[in-house]
């Protein structure tokens, strides 16, 4: 009795049991790879900062996050999933609150996708033009007291470093494996200042990402890969440090939280959603002059409002455990989100970060790929269809009768 059970609870959830296996089985195995003892050897720290509090929320598994702008910085693979419209905003201090609100160390970004219209035939292989993309980053470090061989100050800087970024990515269109693989490529203007002295550089950004089909046995599950920061930066002064080469790899389930209440003995449709509604995921990140770090995390939606956050990150000195929360609201004139994370560190104290996105626009486009954002329109529109196609039947079984 108590076996048929376990095997019904796992046939019902099969798609979640085989995401925290390789969850399990990633964190037994990475430890290998850990160690890194060329620590400390990059420029232009700042690009390897995730202020995006969903992801931060998540334990930083943002490889496989590639459904809003967001995830613009950290998997441009976004571009070819999304058929949106978007903006968002998120912002961080460095340094806890000790020093105020406003003032010290901090990093903005800004993200935006602008999806082009639907392709009409200029390009046979793609399904629209595409989806252009753009980032700005913008780090503060606040003053930095000036000291010869005297310990008085006798002035005082900012550091600040600066990276306006361009993307493009696009689907393919008729090839049945091909049109789930969404791709992004991104050039990137790096700046950084400290006092009278800068510095200038150029890098690129590659990702591709596979969503699995609906149809298939693995629906819900997508692998995503990225490539960052691969360019070069100029000397401060004489001589140049490389950038942090940053390689992602990431995977995502989607899972219906309705499938887990079910199988603990609650009702098949607690909440009224269609579709899957919550997520999660694996990450293993790798960056020149860093140890390798493994995360992971567990996003849950409750009625597409209120979305509860939790992540971990391997391998890591002073950050371990994360957590967060999300509010959704949708309009007829879009799709509002405001995410808030809690990111500890040991040595630095906590540190929060905060993300506000606006989404318009998500149905201008047909053949899109398998999506997650399902709207009261949309359910109203499948009932209707339902309806529709009941109707034949019920008047076909009055007839007979």
């Amino acid at each position: 009795m108590q076996k048929n059970i376990l095997i019904q609870i796992i046939s019902r959830n099969i798609g979640f049991v085989v995401a925290s296996l390789l969850i399990i089985l990633a964190c037994l195995t990475f430890p290998l790879f850990a160690a890194n003892p060329s620590a400390g050897t990059t420029t232009a720290e700042f690009l390897i900062i995730n202020p995006d509090a969903r992801a931060s929320a998540m334990g930083l598994s943002s490889a496989a996050l590639i459904d809003d702008a967001d995830s613009l910085l950290w998997s441009p693979a976004v571009l070819g999933y999304s058929s949106s419209r978007e903006v968002s905003v998120s912002t961080m201090k460095l340094n806890g609150f000790d020093d105020g609100m406003f003032s010290g160390a901090k990093i903005t970004t800004i993200n935006g996708l602008y999806a082009l219209p639907q392709n009409t035939n200029a390009i046979p292989v793609f399904p629209s033009i595409g989806t252009l993309g753009m980032a700005l980053v913008y780090a503060d470090y606040g003053e930095v007291p000036i000291t010869t061989t005297s310990p008085e100050s006798t002035g005082s800087f900012v550091p600040r470093n600066l990276s306006l970024n361009m993307y493009w990515g696009n689907r393919f269109y008729k090839n049945e494996y091909l049109k789930n693989m969404p791709f992004g490529i991104g050039v990137k203007y790096i700046y950084q200042s400290i006092n009278q002295y800068s510095s200038h550089g150029f890098a690129t950004d590659l990702g591709a990402a596979y969503v699995f089909p609906s149809h298939t046995a693995l629906a819900g599950f997508r692998y995503s890969m990225s490539v960052l920061n691969l360019g070069y930066a100029g000397p401060f002064i004489s001589e140049n440090d490389p950038l942090p080469l940053t390689f992602k790899n990431g995977i995502g389930y989607d899972f219906k939280m309705n499938s887990i209440i079910h199988t603990l003995g609650g009702p098949k449709t607690f909440f009224p959603v269609a579709g899957p509604d919550s997520t999660i995921t694996l990450d293993g990140t790798m960056i020149k002059g860093h140890n390798f770090m493994l995360s992971s995390g567990l996003e849950l939606t409750f009625y597409r409002r209120f979305a509860l956050r939790m992540g971990y990150m391997l391998f890591q000195d002073t950050q371990g455990f994360t957590g967060g929360m999300g509010i959704n609201y949708d309009t007829r004139y879009g799709f509002y989100k405001i995410d808030f994370a809690w990111v500890p560190q040991n040595y630095l104290g906590d540190n929060f970060r905060l993300t506000l996105n606006y989404k318009w626009g998500e149905r201008m486009r047909s053949n899109r790929i398998n999506s997650r954002v399902i709207t009261e329109a949309d359910e109203k529109k499948q009932e209707e269809e339902a309806g529709k196609e009941s109707t034949p039947k019920e008047k076909k079984k009055k007839s007979n009768r």
